[in-house]
């Protein structure tokens, strides 16, 4: 059970680098960019699919993808069963 809850808390570290990737210009080489591809190609899978039920949402000209809060909420919801 702690290794579960330690993958689901490191998983969720990564959803946040995610978010936080989408701000920032990307690095085009070095270990930041390798790490930057690492979060993105861990994290596509399941925001993608989430992507197909729940379409970003726009308000004016900006769109906004709520999948990555989405999938915050549902690993924070699995941690809280795991913990408990």
């Amino acid at each position: 059970m702690i290794v579960l809850a330690v993958l689901l808390d490191v998983y969720a570290l990564a959803v946040f680098l995610r978010l936080v990737l989408a701000w920032t210009v990307p690095p085009r080489s070095g270990p930041m960019a390798t790490g930057a591809r690492a979060v993105h190609t861990i994290t596509e899978p399941p925001l993608s699919a989430i992507r197909t039920v729940v379409r970003p949402v726009r308000f004016g000209s900006t769109m906004f993808d709520l999948s990555p809060v989405l999938l915050l909420l549902a690993l924070w919801l699995v941690a809280n069963v795991v913990y408990d």
